[in-house]
């Protein structure tokens, strides 16, 4: 039988593009060259669209924006999809606007179960639930009456950590910001700066259980940007500044993200700096590829999300799990790459070259990086680390 994977594959595009194509035929959110190439393999491979509309369908819930989020929702798509294809189940894709009600979702989504990859708010998670089975992702909090699935973020960044003072840093600054960009403020899902939050308090966690002082100082996020007077527009530019002219400044930066990691690390070599002879830096979620240097990070597993979720519904479906809710967390995996190497034998002499340096504004623009983005409100709950 014709699946996604196979339409993707002979489409030359990705299993999200194809989802949402068969999903709903005039999407705006793949382009005319892509929908034609899609519809075309269709053909070709015999594909019936009318049985496919008699398949159980599992409804994937979506923020309006989530476009910022996409280097996450295809590695989610990448683990969801062939579990849910496996059990026979098709996978639809669905917005969820912040001011909808559950009654109305429930009318528009025609399928058996729904699993939110987009924020949202508790109150309606419950409403949903008592209609039909629901798993939440890509969320933190646990305040849910229904089942959860996401990534180990503690130990994600206690792993980086550890990685960087088994090579000797004891100077371990945190750059991030919790803005996503494209997005406005008021559109922007309340899960990412509870993320950004609880990624935070991860790395003053782990770089204090490793023995080291966690000095205030070594931290630049977006929240101190009127006290630091960082300029908007020039973030990381204005971060890298503020570090190295510390008296003494990190030899190690921890980014928020892969994407922060890579801007970070083309303002180092505007300047000439070497990474990581002179400075280190490690990103978190695997998302991001540079052509020349493997940077250091986490993967945080989030094609397991995608498919503990999935499997974890089905199981919801067939009356196998009795208990509720379950928060399961997925295991990260340490990714360690050329960006990330023992601090500078003379730490000292180091310091007066970043110090001239970072005097010195770049004589041509940053190199581009790629685009898009990948948080604790509330007590947290026991999470479950173990699979179904």
């Amino acid at each position: 039988m014709v699946n996604q994977r196979m339409i993707a594959e002979a489409a030359g595009v990705s299993r999200a593009a194809v989802s949402f194509v068969l999903s709903d035929p005039a999407t705006k959110r793949v382009s005319e060259t892509s929908r034609a190439r899609i519809l075309a393999a269709c053909q070709r491979l015999g594909y019936s669209g009318d049985a496919r509309g008699r398949r159980r369908r599992i409804a994937i819930g979506i923020d309006p924006h989530y476009g910022a989020l996409e280097p996450y929702f295809s590695r989610f798509m990448a683990g969801a999809s062939p579990v849910a294809e496996a059990a026979g189940y098709a996978l639809v894709f669905k917005e969820l606007p912040a001011d909808a009600s559950a009654d109305s979702l429930i009318v528009n989504l025609n399928c058996d179960g729904i699993i939110c990859f987009c924020a949202i708010e508790a109150r309606l998670a419950d409403d949903l639930g008592r209609h039909l089975p629901l798993v939440v992702t890509n969320q933190p909090d646990t305040d849910f009456t229904c089942d959860t699935v996401d990534f180990d973020e503690q130990r994600g960044v206690t792993m980086l950590v550890r990685h960087l003072v088994t090579l000797g840093h004891r100077r371990l600054a945190f750059v991030g910001t919790s803005e996503l960009p494209s997005v406005p403020a008021r559109d922007r899902p309340a899960s990412h700066s509870g993320r950004f939050a609880r990624r935070l308090g991860a790395y003053l966690g782990a770089t204090y259980a490793q023995g080291l002082r966690v000095d205030d100082a070594l931290i630049v996020t977006s929240a101190k940007e009127a006290e630091l007077g960082l300029r908007e527009g020039h973030f990381f530019e204005d971060a890298l500044d503020r570090l190295l002219a510390l008296p003494d400044p990190p030899t190690a930066i921890v980014a928020y993200n892969d994407i922060m990691a890579c801007s970070l690390l083309a303002h180092l070599r505007s300047r000439g700096l070497q990474v990581p002879g002179e400075l280190s830096v490690v990103g978190f979620d695997d998302t991001a590829r540079l052509p020349d240097m493997r940077l250091t990070g986490v993967d945080p597993g989030l094609d397991q999300v995608g498919g503990q979720a999935v499997t974890c519904l089905l199981a919801r479906l067939a009356g196998r799990i009795e208990r509720s809710p379950l928060h399961l967390l997925t295991t990260p995996r340490l990714i360690p790459g050329d960006s990330s190497g023992a601090p500078p034998p003379n730490p000292q002499s180091t310091v007066h070259s970043l110090r001239r340096s970072s005097h010195a504004r770049p004589s041509r623009p940053a190199r581009p990086v790629p685009a898009g983005l990948g948080a604790a409100r509330g007590r947290r709950k026991p999470r479950r680390k173990s699979g179904l």
